[in-house]
C-alpha cells in the first residue's frame, strides 16, 4: 500500500501547484481521526465556525468541526466565521 509513503502529501502538493494563482487556500472539514493526516499534508486549523445549507431541509447548518486550511499564496487564513453559501459538498 501507499500508507506512510508520502502519497497523500504528494497529492496535495500537486493540487496546490495546480491551483496556485487561482485560489488562495485549500479548505476542508474532517473528523478527529484524520486531522493528523491532513496536518502532515500542510493543513492548519482555521478556528472558525462553518455555515452551509443542509441538503435535506434547505436550512442553514452550523458546524464547529475540524476546519483545516492550507495556504497556497503564503497568506494567513482570515479571522472570522465561514459561510459556504451553499452545500458542503
Amino acid at each position: 500500500g501507499l500508507r506512510g509513503r508520502g502519497a497523500g502529501r504528494a497529492m496535495f502538493d500537486a493540487l496546490a501547484g495546480h491551483l496556485a494563482g487561482d485560489a488562495a487556500f485549500l479548505f476542508l472539514e474532517c473528523a478527529d481521526p484524520v486531522v493528523g493526516f491532513y496536518t502532515r499534508c500542510g493543513f492548519v486549523h482555521a478556528r472558525a465556525t462553518v455555515t452551509a445549507i443542509e441538503p435535506a431541509t434547505g436550512a442553514p447548518d452550523t458546524s464547529v468541526s475540524n476546519v483545516l486550511t492550507r495556504p497556497l499564496a503564503g497568506a494567513a487564513w482570515p479571522a472570522g466565521d465561514i459561510d459556504l453559501r451553499g452545500l458542503r459538498w
